[in-house]
């Protein structure tokens, strides 16, 4: 976020009480997506599965919702860069077997895994956004089979 803060106008929604993020989330501008990294826990206290949030929070906002975790896909947003499980675990496997096989922790330099760009096709239906206008490599998944104006994103 610093790094494009400076071309952006930010509306903070953090650690507003429940009935005034629904009210916020409902009056956003035009050209706003809500960028959606979970709560916790809200002003007054209450703990939530941020997981479990993500259904109501795109039902509430009437902006597009951008997330960046897999157990938030197929709840309602658009998609995002998505931090997925798996190639973290099979990296972190890699990276254990090398140290079981001898080799120094300290000598080991930090690997990025990749988070693709993955796309919702309800929430992207919802909003009128043309697969054709993602990015390249861009996949869209919960795509309807019986949909013949989609395309095919590789």
């Amino acid at each position: 976020m610093p790094s494009v803060a400076n071309q952006l106008k930010i509306i903070d929604l953090m650690n507003l009480p429940v009935p005034e993020l629904k009210k916020q989330l409902s009056s956003l501008p035009e050209r706003t997506a809500v960028l959606y990294t979970g709560i916790y826990y809200t002003s007054e206290g209450i703990s939530y599965v941020p997981g479990e949030l993500v259904s109501q929070i795109a039902e509430w906002a009437n902006r597009p919702l951008v997330i960046s975790i897999s157990s938030y896909l197929n709840k309602g947003a658009i998609g995002g860069y998505i931090v997925q499980a798996e190639p973290i675990g099979q990296q972190a496997a890699r990276l254990a077997l090398r140290i079981l096989n001898g080799e120094s922790a300290s000598d080991i330099s930090v690997v990025k895994v990749a988070s693709p760009l993955i796309f919702e096709w309800p929430g992207l239906r919802r909003w009128g956004i043309s697969d054709s206008t993602l990015p390249p490599g861009s996949e869209v998944w919960f795509r309807i089979p019986s949909d013949r104006s989609t395309r095919s994103i590789a």
